[in-house]
């Protein structure tokens, strides 16, 4: 396993996991629409600014990327945030924020699909698991029945993950183009979410909760981004893929460590639903570490 791509899947992890926790803060006075808006506003800063101050002639200049690498960047940086933070202002923040974590669950059922053999059947059986997890997080308290209040919220939170997935899995693809791509995406989500931001509020709150969406998007959506995508690009993705799943707990923690509390079924989803994301990446691991053997070996 390569050092870089570990150190930047580290580092990324650390940046995300003060995502839900900084969502917290600010969704207490902002809307999602504002928060959306500040932080992609941050992330199109901070990637200009980086660009700027790098050196090398011609490396800084922008390129355009293409038009697949843009829709990859768009559906994983503005829909998987913008479904996540409606997710956050929708329904209880811990539940969602591990739905939200909980796209290996769609890597599973995509490798389940795309390889139909015995093998497969090992994702199959992680996806059960994990959709179980998420049925326990939508019932209603501690009662076996389903809870209309969150649905919305729960969805939004899927949606996020089923974003997040097709990200991980097709920005590898890309190797030469992600930076100029993200630009491209973050301007277009700073756009879209200004607009429904402004159009939605005649006035903005105070100094703090501002900054704390400016940095949501300096932190966990610039640097983070940049970061998981090195580690994605560095021809080891499978291997250092299962470090990203360490947000969800890290965040989680601190969430818990803040006075968000868990519903008994809720926190036997969370379980279910972190093991089994947590397994589909080992496994898959496992599963490329032997079929790279047995290539070796023949």
């Amino acid at each position: 396993m390569k050092t870089e791509g570990v150190g930047c899947a580290i580092g990324a992890v650390a940046v995300w996991s003060t995502n839900a926790l900084a969502a917290k803060f600010a969704l207490t006075e902002l809307t999602a629409a504002q928060v959306l808006a500040l932080q992609f506003f941050g992330a199109v800063a901070t990637i200009v600014i980086c660009r700027t101050l790098t050196k090398g002639g011609t490396k800084n200049k922008f390129v355009f990327p293409g038009v697949q690498p843009i829709v990859v960047s768009i559906i994983g940086l503005v829909g998987t945030i913008s479904l996540q933070y409606l997710a956050f202002a929708s329904a209880p923040i811990i539940a969602a924020n591990i739905l939200a974590y909980g796209w290996p669950m769609f890597i599973a059922i995509w490798y389940g699909l795309s390889r139909w053999s015995v093998r497969g059947l090992g994702f199959f059986a992680f996806s059960v698991v994990g959709f179980t997890g998420v049925t326990l997080i939508f019932v209603d308290g501690n009662a076996l029945t389903y809870s209309g209040e969150y649905l919305a919220g729960y969805l939004y939170a899927l949606g996020s993950a089923v974003c997040m997935a097709y990200f991980t899995v097709a920005v590898s693809r890309f190797p030469n183009a992600n930076t100029d791509a993200f630009l491209v995406a973050a301007i277009c989500g700073t756009l879209i979410t200004g607009v429904v931001a402004f159009a939605g509020e005649s006035s903005w709150p105070s100094v703090p909760y501002l900054f704390t969406g400016i940095y949501i998007g300096i932190g966990p959506l610039a640097i983070g981004y940049y970061l998981w995508t090195r580690a994605m690009t560095q021809g080891e993705a499978a291997r250092v893929a299962h470090i990203g799943y360490l947000t969800p707990l890290l965040s989680t923690g601190l969430l818990l460590a803040t006075g968000e509390t868990f519903t008994a079924h809720s926190l036997i989803g969370a379980v279910l639903v972190i093991g089994a994301s947590t397994g589909v990446l080992v496994y898959q691991d496992d599963q490329q570490a032997s079929t790279r053997l047995s290539g070796r070996t023949a």
